[in-house]
């Protein structure tokens, strides 16, 4: 049967403090707020991958910044993607391998891609030079 944790309040999580070794505060449904010994509290996500079935952690971000709120509607979005079938690690890499594309696709990039690849090879250098710093 699963074990059924007690969802973490915000004055719970603002009162953690750092103890000789790492802990962990369970929110439930694989959300847990990491204390490391520094003082820095993590949110992190446990998770089965759908393919290979094995257990993972997914950081979410580090509290305040990530409040209790946010970081529960992180993990909801994941789990969603998780009853899809989509591991949300991969699905995040795509996003920003998508991101990574579409940056590159500016026109001062690809003029950029132009100059470097002809241009500078049928003008004298330091014309060239000229011309690329203005």
């Amino acid at each position: 049967m699963a074990r059924i944790t007690k969802p973490l309040t915000n004055t719970e999580v603002e009162k953690a403090k750092p103890k000789e070794k790492d802990y962990s505060l369970m929110d439930g449904g694989g959300l847990f707020l990491r204390v490391k010994a520094n003082g820095v509290k993590s949110w992190l996500f446990n998770y089965y991958r759908p393919l290979t079935n094995k257990r993972t952690n997914l950081g979410i971000g580090n509290y305040p910044a990530i409040s209790l709120m946010q970081a529960r509607n992180k993990r909801e979005e994941w789990r969603a993607l998780l009853a899809q079938d989509i591991d949300p690690q991969i699905h995040l890499e795509e996003i920003k391998s998508q991101r990574q594309k579409d940056n590159q696709n500016t026109f001062q990039h690809i003029a950029l891609d132009w100059y470097q690849s002809k241009y500078k090879k049928t003008v004298i250098e330091t014309t060239a030079t000229k011309i690329g710093q203005g």
